[in-house]
């Protein structure tokens, strides 16, 4: 599962937790691996289950949360986010509440909980990316294009901050840096797709 091999890995934890159907680990393993190969509703489930035995692991609330932003039910995964954030305060805990925050149109919010994170972990490129895009929906480009170049210093691979960059200059009114930021967006979209496709080729 840590190299990222969970196609490998569901079907040995599967096993697992049919021999030990009440382990609280084999539990946890199977949900995340549900989670990496995006079966968001099998992973609430199993982590649900996972809480009941071990209510008070932040680990649990937070993956349950990360399910629940992922099926874009922000109001339950806010509720457990804060949960697990009671329990132990964490950059990636913030961060996905800041995401949260994000989606439900509370940009004050998410740009605080951003800066929080960068105050715990200052190299947090989607942090401050995210940061980046916040502000710029507040309107605040400058603060917003100094996030962005932060972002995109940390993480060159960044598409997405790239292209919000590009709307940020824009904005400020530098087209050519508009210009150069857009299409190196587009072509890390390009790039991202061909790789997609020769991925889903191999499988």
């Amino acid at each position: 599962l840590r190299l990222n091999l969970f196609l490998d890995a569901l079907p040995i934890f599967e096993q697992l937790q049919k021999l030990r159907p009440n382990e609280p680990s084999y539990i946890y393993m199977l949900a995340a691996a549900y989670l990496q190969k995006g079966d968001r509703p099998q992973a609430e489930t199993l982590m649900r289950r996972y809480i009941a035995l071990r209510p008070n692991d932040p680990a649990g609330y937070y993956q349950l949360g990360l399910a629940l932003y992922g099926l874009n039910r922000f109001a339950e995964a806010r509720q457990a986010l804060e949960r697990s954030l009671s329990l132990r305060e964490h950059p990636e805990t913030e961060f996905l509440l800041g995401l949260v925050a994000e989606n439900e149109g509370s940009l004050d919010e998410a740009i605080q909980r951003m800066e929080r994170v960068l105050a715990l972990a200052p190299e947090h490129a989607a942090a401050q990316a995210t940061l980046g895009i916040a502000l710029a929906k507040r309107g605040d480009y400058e603060r917003a294009r100094l996030a962005l170049e932060r972002a995109i210093a940390l993480d060159p691979r960044n598409r997405r901050a790239h292209y919000q960059l590009g709307l940020v200059y824009a904005r400020l009114g530098d087209k050519g840096r508009a210009r150069q930021m857009i299409e190196i967006a587009e072509k890390m979209r390009v790039e991202e797709r061909d790789r997609e496709r020769a991925t889903f080729k191999l499988v």
